[in-house]
């Protein structure tokens, strides 16, 4: 499987809730779905029902993109976040093309190496997408590319995309250059309702 998610006989109790955000996810296609929020208490299980969603849409159709994303406490530069939410939804987005799990978990990969990858799978769409992020050094400019990538890249290849994103409220921490920025969850908005 493309995330590490529970065994299908210990994912119990929630099968209607995953049914139902699948085809919710399915009518992106028709442009019907803009957005969903999922919420409730920690430690109900909305992160394995995200990652469970995410490794049906991977492996049972083959007309949207799924891309999940977990915020890391680890992280709290916008520059940083931009980084990493821009390789890993290029990455991801590959594997699913070529259902090849093993490019989701590139762990340290660099933006030289990932453009070798691109150069090599002609995914010329994602080289301009990072071509352009290389470009601008400006933390809100790279926050702006990286957000924009699912759309960027469903312009480019026709191909919609269902964004998961988990622990969102982590977004409150971040920073740009030293300076806190907790109004960075209202930049997705553009983003996730382009259609």
């Amino acid at each position: 499987m493309p995330l590490r998610t529970l065994p299908e006989k210990d994912f119990f109790g929630r099968k209607e809730e995953l049914v139902g955000l699948y085809r919710r996810s399915l009518e992106v296609e028709r442009g019907s779905t803009q957005s969903i929020f999922l919420s409730g208490s920690r430690g109900v299980g909305k992160t394995e029902l995200l990652k469970q969603l995410f490794n049906q849409l991977f492996w049972k159709q083959d007309k949207i993109a799924p891309f999940y994303y977990s915020i890391n406490s680890a992280i709290v530069s916008v520059s940083e976040f931009s980084r990493d939410y821009l390789m890993r939804y290029i990455c991801q987005r590959l594997a699913f093309e070529n259902k090849e799990s093993s490019l989701i978990y590139r762990e340290g990969l660099s933006i030289d190496g990932l453009t070798s990858i691109l150069e090599e799978r002609n995914a010329f769409w994602a080289l301009e997408i990072l071509d352009e992020y290389i470009q601008y050094h400006e933390p809100m400019d790279s926050l702006r590319i990286a957000l924009n990538v699912p759309h960027q890249s469903t312009l480019a290849t026709g191909m919609p995309v269902v964004v998961m994103i988990d622990e969102f409220q982590r977004l409150n921490n971040f920073h740009i250059s030293g300076n806190a920025a907790p109004m960075l969850a209202a930049l997705f908005e553009m983003p996730l309702s382009f259609r």
